[in-house]
């Protein structure tokens, strides 16, 4: 940044023309970052998804991350939303890595649907640090009081270990 672009000032101004001084500088910076490309695959990788995001946001919502309209408490609902995704998609994985594709599961016939209960309700019970959580934060901490969502994934482990222990047997 010249002084004969902008007055002199820290990177902390922000008057419109200061601002706009630092981001052409920056991007300068990065444009040039790009010829010198580094010698690390795995942050190249992520710096071109990172670019390859912006792009797809800017051409989304016609807008970047330099947008003023929001202030500090809307981005930081929009971060959480973010981190709220993130965590359905670590758990979608991490069931998937555990228990392989849920539409895979053995569904079991009907005489068997009290047996998926009860096991289910087991290893729900065998939770009991999540249960402690609970108790202090003011939920119930009964089998029968827990929501179906929370049920649901307890019947899918349930599922699993049913239908690992049949498969066992088979083998026996």
């Amino acid at each position: 940044m010249t002084t004969e672009q902008v007055h002199t000032c820290s990177y902390y101004c922000d008057r419109p023309g200061c601002l706009k001084a630092q981001r052409d500088e920056l991007r300068d910076r990065l444009e040039g970052l790009d010829a010198e490309k580094g010698g690390d695959a795995n942050v190249e990788a992520v710096r071109a998804k990172l670019l390859h995001r912006s792009r797809v946001g800017l051409a989304k919502y016609g807008v970047t991350t330099e947008r003023t309209d929001l202030t500090r408490a809307d981005w930081l609902n929009h971060l959480q939303e973010e981190l709220m995704d993130a965590c359905v998609y670590i758990e979608a994985a991490r069931l998937n890595e555990l228990f392989g594709n849920s539409e895979q599961l053995p569904t079991p016939p009907a005489q068997a649907a009290e047996a998926v209960e009860r096991v289910a309700e087991a290893l729900w019970v065998s939770c009991s640090t999540k249960h402690k959580l609970l108790e202090k934060a003011g939920y119930a901490i009964d089998w029968a009081s827990q929501p179906n969502i929370i049920k649901r994934d307890y019947h899918k482990q349930a599922r699993a270990a049913i239908a690992a222990m049949q498969a066992g047997e088979g083998k026996a």
